[in-house]
């Protein structure tokens, strides 16, 4: 995670410390929309828009899909065949 304001909020972050470790997608999404909440609710400034992104590769690249936050985790599931 990057922040580029320097946003600081001691529950904010505890929640996302938590998240880091929670696994399960509704426990997930449930602590993503609390944060969002609370980052609402300083007026904190998000993104409106993203850039598209062309994901370009060798066609021997097996297990990798683009992601719409351009974050990538190469795992052993990525492969050339």
């Amino acid at each position: 995670m990057v922040n580029l304001g320097h946003y600081k909020n001691a529950e904010v972050d505890a929640k996302i410390k938590e998240l880091a470790t929670t696994v399960g997608a509704e426990k997930r999404n449930e602590l993503s929309k609390e944060i969002e909440t609370l980052l609402d609710k300083d007026y904190v400034f998000t993104y409106i828009g993203h850039f598209k992104v062309a994901l370009i590769m060798d066609k021997n690249v097996k297990g990798i899909a683009s992601h719409p936050t351009d974050y990538y985790h190469v795992t052993n599931e990525i492969a050339k065949d």
